[in-house]
């Protein structure tokens, strides 16, 4: 029977471009996601409107300042 070891440093086991290995984008974005939704259900069942948190962050003075016009040029 024939077997290949392969040696891998810890850089390479890592991954290459910024790849996380610690799980906490995943914990922020779980947060992020339940937060949201949350959000939304409540506005639904009181305003009758369904606003998350990206909308309310959008609607404020820091979210204009932030925002990124993508399709200015388009129109």
């Amino acid at each position: 029977m024939l077997t290949r070891r392969y040696h891998t440093t810890r850089k390479d086991s890592c991954g290459s471009g910024g790849a996380s290995t610690t799980g906490v984008g995943s914990i922020v974005a779980g947060i992020w996601f339940v937060a949201d939704f949350g959000t939304m259900g409540v506005n639904y069942l009181f305003y009758d409107e369904a606003k998350g948190l990206g909308d309310i962050i959008d609607e404020t003075n820091f979210g204009e300042a932030i925002t990124i016009k993508m399709y200015e040029g388009l129109y």
